[in-house]
């Protein structure tokens, strides 16, 4: 290094804001950051190594003012360049809003495209641990991301013990957010709602698609929907789910009302379930009911957010008709599995003083089954009466169940 001609330069860079999210931001320019850089220079361009204590430092190779390759660090450990054949970024940081950096990454473009292409175009990757991980307002602790440039979008994939998937950001600004998921951990808080918290403006345009939900360790299937955010509301679009037995698809978007202060979630559409037996067991509910080919269109509201839905905090209506199936005593003997009293027919019936051993005995057949019920917290009224019709029989059901008896 000995006569190249050389630049060095030190600043607590005050009077100094960095527009740019956690941890590279500088906010208050009164506040005081150590910096250094130092840049040599030979025939063929220059080489510049710098240092934000605490935070970032780097050493980067130029050619024409531009960068052509190098490598960046996050953390205290300074950067160790094996070659300068492109850029690199590496380390670990204590926080990573996704959110914030999408924003960034977007901003950066509109305002500089041929210095965003640039930099693409020399990016090999982006590799970081990350100590905790806030994407759309959930938060992931000890977390893996990668980003990379692709033709037309970037790509962070992430890996934790709760979260693995993928985030596709698309160079057009009209095209959403893709979230593609392989697997997604989430656990209820003291307050029950996972997503207690969450505003709209935590949230961009995004279409998910989550091939493997877990929920407080219980599996609740694949769902695949459009998030588009509002003023004080949030609504799911297009949603499509397949969730212990049953299809679940929206007529209108879901929901989520966040202008009050006890959130409300609204949803309207219908459920397919093939198989009603499997379906209940899955549930945690013993079937009384057997048959496929069960079809619900139903409107429900609960309060909270959309993954705080719980049978007894329903509100709404629901009308369902039924394919081939029987009717029979639910077995609850195992004692994980509940009773759901609107399908156990024969217990209603031991209410009433009817006996129905003749008929249930074996299981009574039916050919088609439809009726509606109305449902409030803790209430299921029927609207129009379940009617089973059979080969030669017929049997008919109405009134009100009170489901904190059946617990």
């Amino acid at each position: 290094r000995v006569n190249r001609p050389s630049i060095e330069v030190s600043s607590l860079l005050e009077g100094v804001t960095i527009s740019m999210p956690p941890p590279l931001s500088k906010i208050s320019a009164d506040s005081k950051r150590d910096f250094r850089l130092m840049q040599l220079f030979d025939q063929s361009g220059s080489e510049l190594s710098f240092e934000i204590r605490n935070g970032l430092s780097g050493m980067l190779r130029l050619t024409d003012e531009q960068v052509i390759g190098g490598l960046v660090r996050l953390g205290d450990a300074r950067p160790q360049v094996g070659a300068f054949d492109a850029l690199r970024v590496e380390g670990e940081t204590d926080y990573v809003g996704a959110e914030e950096w999408i924003e960034f990454i977007e901003a950066f473009e509109a305002v500089s495209a041929e210095d965003a292409e640039a930099f693409r175009d020399r990016l090999d990757y982006v590799a970081i641990n990350v100590g905790t991980l806030e994407i759309f307002g959930l938060e992931f602790s000890d977390s893996s991301l990668r980003v990379t440039a692709d033709v037309d979008h970037w790509v962070f994939d992430v890996i934790d013990d709760e979260l693995k998937g993928q985030i596709r950001l698309s160079d057009d600004p009209s095209t959403p957010v893709q979230a593609l998921i392989d697997y997604l951990s989430l656990t209820s808080d003291d307050e029950g709602d996972p997503l207690l918290g969450v505003q709209s403006e935590d949230l961009v345009p995004i279409h998910v698609d989550v091939r493997s939900l877990m929920l407080d360790e219980e599996d609740y299937g694949q769902w695949v929907f459009d998030v588009s955010p509002r003023e004080s509301k949030v609504l799911i679009e297009n949603l499509l789910a397949n969730v212990k037995g049953m299809v679940i698809a929206g007529s209108a978007p879901l929901e989520w009302d966040l202008a009050s202060d006890v959130p409300v979630s609204r949803f309207k559409g219908s459920v397919e379930i093939p198989d009603v037996k499997s379906s209940l067991e899955a549930w945690g509910f013993a079937a009384g009911l057997e048959g496929v080919d069960f079809s619900f269109d139903g409107a429900f509201e609960w309060p909270g957010s959309p993954l705080n839905i719980e049978e007894n905090d329903l509100t709404g209506s629901l009308a369902f008709t039924g394919g081939k199936g029987r009717v029979v005593q639910a077995d609850a003997s195992s004692g994980a599995l509940k009773l759901l009293g609107i399908f156990d027919f024969a217990e209603i019936a031991q209410r009433l003083s009817l006996d129905l051993a003749n008929v249930l005995g074996d299981g009574h057949a039916f050919n088609a089954m439809q009726g509606s019920f109305s449902m409030t917290p803790g209430l299921i009224k029927t609207n129009e009466p379940i009617v089973m019709s059979g080969p030669g029989s017929q049997l008919t059901f109405a009134g009100d169940l009170s489901l904190p008896s059946e617990a």
